[in-house]
């Protein structure tokens, strides 16, 4: 997935980190950002999580994404250990042009998609012009 920086400018949909809130240790699952003609798709990497393992919530225009890390682990002796085991945490701010109603999200190999469409006013339409 691709760096983590965003011009507030780029897009009505703002990405944020773990809060607070969220019991440790948390990681925070690198995203990447598309806008397409319809919408917007967001790029979560969850290596580990299964569909039972997400939540994905719409709560006042936040789009939270939380992930348990699957538990299971080899048994015997650890030899090296370089991936974290750690639950997942991310945020992302919409605004009113996302149709917050028509989300959807998929997970298939450790990637998350969430598909947020465009709300029917934040489309772009052509106007007829009438002759004078």
């Amino acid at each position: 997935m691709g760096s983590d920086s965003t011009s507030p400018d780029a897009s009505p949909v703002r990405v944020g980190r773990a809060d607070r809130d969220v019991r440790e240790p948390v990681q925070t699952p690198p995203v990447d950002l598309y806008e397409t003609d319809t919408g917007w798709v967001l790029l979560a990497d969850v290596p580990g999580v299964g569909k039972d393992d997400l939540e994905v919530e719409v709560d006042r225009g936040v789009l939270t994404v939380r992930a348990a890390m699957n538990s299971e682990q080899p048994t015997g002796r650890p030899v090296l250990e370089e991936f974290a085991r750690a639950d997942y945490f991310r945020t992302v701010v919409l605004s009113d042009e996302v149709d917050w109603e028509r989300i959807s999200a998929n997970v298939r190999d450790g990637v998350l998609t969430v598909t947020m469409p465009k709300a029917e006013q934040a489309r772009p339409r052509r106007i007829r012009v009438e002759p004078g």
